[in-house]
């Protein structure tokens, strides 16, 4: 695990070295096919072995390998071509795979031996230990006083970002994991597994995961020196001519000062003349702006609570019929004449008294 993931730092640092490179040899020399053979001039350590190693993989596994040097053609990619050594075109695929981590073997193998042979690398990590800066400064001083330091940094560099394979040639290698899977499998189940396996797996398996893991630990920090030497020059020689470039889809565009100027000017115009058409939208849609156009929510006053009324509907037993409009004109001239009731317990009305007779006078009798 620990493998695969500094091997993925160690790719993505591989492809960023190498457009960088090829950008800083187009901004010195202004041309392409120039930029190209510098590009493989400054790897051309690396460039070496990995071709040599190539075709020593293609002859021990009688492949026929034919030579194809020439000088490398104007091209507008960070990316090293290794064609000078061709396989045939009808070499099996698991051959071919082979063929193709032959050099990566060689280049492990080469930096391993140079951080541990020539720059003692176990040493300087035991003086930095203690992560101080006087122990820091002493360990990078022990490394510094290497005999031929630069120039071994150098190779370890050049052979480093060359020995990563094109994963297209790699095809083969989905016919060498399941049968090494299956081989484990078979071995566990007719009894012999837990010896020979675990055995196989703690003692040389282990040993390669930690010359990988070493070698990649100390391939990345090299790269990343270098990334931080790349990084002040190319932004030294576009600051001083003004000229720059990008790499999109692999490929590299190139821009001037001019270009770069005219560039900007466009894109500021364009954006100016978006937001003008976005104004005048708003203003032909809703009128001008404002806050107050924005449907936001009123609340109530302070221990207030909105309630909606529900309306009451009374329904009569027997709904009454609806008059016509003759019977509506009598009914509303009867309403302003109140006739008695033939029945006084059926009003409301209480009912009147007698009139009290007063006793008869001596004229009247």
């Amino acid at each position: 695990m620990v493998v695969s993931g500094l091997f993925a730092v160690l790719r993505w640092l591989e492809t960023w070295l190498h457009q960088h490179i090829f950008k800083v040899g187009w901004l010195v020399t202004k041309d392409f096919q120039t930029t190209t053979i510098l590009y493989y001039t400054f790897l051309l350590p690396g460039v070496i072995l990995h071709e040599v190693i190539y075709w020593l993989a293609a002859g021990l596994l009688n492949v026929r390998a034919d030579a194809s040097l020439q000088y490398p053609e104007a091209q507008q990619t960070g990316q090293l071509q290794l064609n000078f050594v061709k396989l045939d075109k009808k070499v099996p695929p698991l051959r071919l795979t082979f063929i193709t981590l032959a050099p990566l073997a060689a280049g492990v193998l080469c930096v391993y031996l140079i951080a541990l042979n020539l720059f003692d690398i176990p040493t300087v990590l035991d003086i930095i230990a203690p992560a101080t800066i006087p122990a820091i400064t002493a360990g990078l001083g022990e490394l510094l006083r290497t005999t031929d330091f630069w120039l071994w940094f150098y190779v370890a560099f050049t052979i480093a970002n060359t020995m990563i394979p094109n994963p297209r040639d790699l095809l083969g290698i989905r016919y060498v994991l399941p049968a090494l899977a299956i081989t484990i499998i078979v071995l566990v189940i007719i009894g012999v597994g837990n010896e020979v396996v675990v055995g196989f797996l703690s003692g040389p398996v282990a040993n390669v995961l930690n010359v990988l893991s070493t070698t990649f630990a100390v391939i990345i920090a090299i790269n990343l020196f270098v990334v931080g030497i790349l990084s002040i020059i190319e932004n030294t020689i576009e600051l001083i001519t003004g000229d720059s470039a990008d790499f999109r889809n692999g490929k590299m565009v190139t821009m001037t000062r001019e270009q770069r100027l005219s560039r900007r000017q466009r894109r500021l115009d364009r954006e100016r003349k978006d937001r003008q058409r976005q104004l005048r939208q708003v203003y032909s849609d809703e009128g001008p702006p404002s806050i107050y156009n924005l449907p936001l929510p009123i609340p109530g006053g302070p221990n207030v609570f909105e309630v909606t009324p529900l309306q009451s509907i009374v329904m009569d037993e027997k709904p009454e019929k609806p008059a016509l409009p003759a019977e509506r004109e009598s009914r509303a001239g009867a309403s302003l004449i109140t006739a008695p009731s033939d029945n006084a317990e059926d009003t409301d009305t209480p009912p009147t008294p007698p009139k009290p007779q007063l006793p008869a006078t001596n004229d009247e009798q």
